[in-house]
């Protein structure tokens, strides 16, 4: 894999338990894991949705519980996977989303509206001045990166992290430490 700084995931076993799909495994490190939402990255560069839980520090088991259905087509025991929180997660899952329909775009303003203290909205002409990108948090604006990714689901990326990361299908936004 490409990110080693990343715990991995283990999976020993899968279990089936009322209709749901129970992974359990055990990490690497637990360097930023905890119970949670999760993301776990196999080697088949698959990306899948859940929770985390019954994380026993002891030994480092935990039981991954999936969002998505039919996980278990895509897991088996002994196999590694990368784990991520749900924060750095969701970009990862964004990266590697093939359904995504990239459009690079000028930002253009938009309406807002704003509440006034009688109770009152009032619609501001070019309110929304600006996005974020998903990825670095960057302005994406008319006076700062104008020009930015825009998916169908209305998702901005920035110019530099649609270039070097959803592109690439690589990790580098990710800090190490």
């Amino acid at each position: 894999m490409e990110f080693p700084n990343q715990p991995y995931f283990t999976i020993l076993e899968i279990a089936r338990d009322n209709n749901e799909e129970k992974i359990i495994g055990v990490f690497s490190d637990l360097n930023g894991v905890a119970n949670g939402y999760a993301y776990l990255f196999t080697e088949s560069r698959k990306i899948i949705k859940g929770k985390i839980s019954d994380l026993k520090l002891s030994d480092k088991k935990a039981v991954f519980v999936s969002a998505e259905e039919q996980t278990s087509t895509l897991l088996a025991a002994g196999q590694q996977c990368m784990y991520f929180d749900g924060y750095l997660g969701e970009r990862v899952a964004i990266i590697f989303d093939t359904s995504r329909n990239w459009r690079k775009i000028l930002f253009e303003p938009s309406e807002s509206t704003r509440i006034n203290k009688d109770g009152s909205v009032k619609v501001v002409k070019g309110g929304w001045d600006h996005e974020h990108c998903v990825i670095d948090q960057k302005n994406i604006s008319l006076h700062e990166n104008p020009f930015g990714y825009k998916d169908q689901f209305g998702t901005w990326v920035c110019v530099d992290c649609y270039n070097n990361y959803v592109l690439t299908k690589k990790f580098g936004f990710i800090k190490s430490g």
